[in-house]
């Protein structure tokens, strides 16, 4: 609910990344930190293609989907939010908000790719349980938490393998 940074300072990290040609991977895990990153990464007028990833991106707004892709940025969701910690997203933010954590189906309707990772050491490192979340979405409890954002095993299997690769 608070930013680690100001917008100053997250402006010169991205400049010292863009300056090095290093690529940039920023954990951003709610959506006005979606937002800071974005607007300073616009701010930043970064020309070179350094592949920035939003790490976890996970509430991310279809308007900020928009916004990655149009940075070329790419979204990295920690998907398995849904099945550790969906029935907790439920209680604190309301089902309409928790059924929109991790969008996956929100980046393919708006033509963006995006890739799946796990957040070890917070748990075990399992790509197939990954790919179970993104295609299932359920919740430890069996909800079904955002069905219109889960997404096809393929897609799923690309979001780890050749999208990974990409990033």
């Amino acid at each position: 609910g608070y930013p680690v940074y100001q917008d100053g300072r997250v402006r010169d990290f991205i400049k010292a990344a863009a300056d090095g040609e290093m690529q940039l991977l920023t954990h951003c895990n709610g959506d006005a930190a979606a937002d800071q990153l974005l607007r300073c990464y616009r701010a930043a007028e970064i020309k070179q293609d350094l592949r920035p990833v939003m790490i976890h991106a996970q509430l991310a707004r279809k308007d900020q989907i928009r916004e990655m892709k149009r940075l070329r940025m790419i979204p990295s969701y920690f998907v398995e939010h849904v099945y550790q910690w969906g029935d907790t997203h439920i209680e604190n933010f309301g089902m309409e908000r928790a059924r929109h954590i991790s969008p996956l189906a929100s980046a393919l309707e708006e033509g963006w790719m995006f890739t799946l990772h796990q957040d070890t050491p917070v748990l075990k490192p399992d790509m197939l349980h990954t790919v179970w979340c993104a295609v299932n979405r359920r919740t430890k409890e069996g909800t079904l938490l955002g069905e219109e954002e889960r997404v096809t095993p393929y897609e799923a299997l690309k979001a780890v393998t050749v999208n990974g690769a990409y990033q």
